[in-house]
């Protein structure tokens, strides 16, 4: 996710219960924060990747696939709508890219071949891609890593708690938030996947 440049000054307490690994350095908190933002910043601020692994929830997945692209990946992946008249909005993507997204941030695998209505916004599926109306104007919430946990027995799984703030105005904080998630290897780059997020709004 392209964070803006307005993270705030961090102070962080690092806890680790019968582990003799190095803290994560400051960019790697950053970077840690930045991941669970992506998540925030789409209004999933209490969600469960078992959540989005269930049919019963297709439309968060193709929600989650569809928007991240749409904020952070625009250009590389969402084209103009060229059917005439373009009645189900006028930009499109893969479904492959927004199944890319949901596995790379959730690690699930969901097959995306139909259309879903999220919220009353509907992703209508038409030749392998969604077809849609672009949004812009919602306040963004990004998230905030104060404290971090690597799990005893298993050093690839984090807690973090931390807070979500209004990017905008960062000094308007939204809640507290509780991660869990887990470092993974993407196309050769280490990045993280999400186990659960739950937020406590203030």
């Amino acid at each position: 996710m392209k964070m803006r440049k307005i993270f705030l000054a961090m102070v962080a307490i690092f806890l680790f219960a019968g582990t003799a690994f190095a803290a994560p350095n400051a960019a790697e908190l950053k970077k840690m924060s930045t991941f669970i933002s992506n998540f925030t910043e789409l209004g999933f601020l209490n969600v469960t990747a078992s959540h989005i692994a269930r049919p019963g929830h297709y439309a968060d997945a193709v929600f989650f696939g569809v928007w991240h692209n749409y904020v952070n990946n625009y250009h590389a992946t969402i084209a103009q709508c060229h059917v005439e008249n373009c009645q189900y909005g006028g930009l499109t993507i893969k479904a492959a890219d927004a199944e890319r997204s949901v596995k790379r941030y959730f690690g699930v695998s969901v097959k995306m071949n139909k259309s879903a209505n999220h919220v009353g916004q509907l992703f209508h599926y038409a030749d392998s891609k969604f077809h849609f109306e672009g949004a812009d104007g919602d306040t963004t919430y990004y998230a905030k890593i104060t404290k971090l946990e690597i799990n005893s027995d298993n050093t690839n799984i984090y807690t973090a708690r931390g807070i979500i703030f209004n990017a905008d105005v960062p000094s308007e904080i939204y809640g507290d938030f509780t991660a869990h998630f887990k470092s993974q290897m993407w196309q050769g780059k280490k990045t993280y996947v999400l186990i659960d997020i739950r937020t406590r709004q203030r």
